[in-house]
This record gives structure tokens, C-alpha cells and sequence, in this order.
């Protein structure tokens, strides 16, 4: 039974990784889009959001301090 225990928690654990992986990578894919097209999807930020990798530094600097 334990190898049963296993394999479903490998399984729901792999295929949750795969779905925030592809979640990520399906925002980061809208704003690159946004900003190539200077779509203004949200109106009282601008276009100047913080990008992913600003966003990155951002939470290291925070998680850091």
C-alpha cells in the first residue's frame, strides 16, 4: 500500500508542478504580448509594470531583508 501512496502523491505532485510551470509561462507569454502589442490592460498602472525578472529581484530583495 505504500508504494500505492507513493505513486499517487508523485503523480498529483508532478502534475501540479507541470500545471503552475505552464500557468507561469502562459503569463509571462500575455505580457510579452501586451507589451509588444502597448495594450494598456491595466489602466491606472500604465505600461511600465515590473516585468518577470523585476519581479524576480523584487521578491529575492524582499525574501532577503
Amino acid at each position: 500500500m505504500r508504494v500505492w501512496n507513493f505513486t499517487v502523491w508523485l503523480h498529483a505532485t508532478l502534475g501540479t508542478i507541470a500545471f503552475a510551470a505552464l500557468v507561469v509561462f502562459a503569463l509571462y507569454i500575455l505580457y510579452v504580448a501586451k507589451m509588444h502589442a502597448g495594450i494598456d490592460i491595466f489602466p491606472h498602472w500604465g505600461l511600465h509594470l515590473p516585468g518577470p525578472r523585476t519581479l524576480v529581484k523584487i521578491i529575492a530583495h524582499w525574501l532577503g531583508s
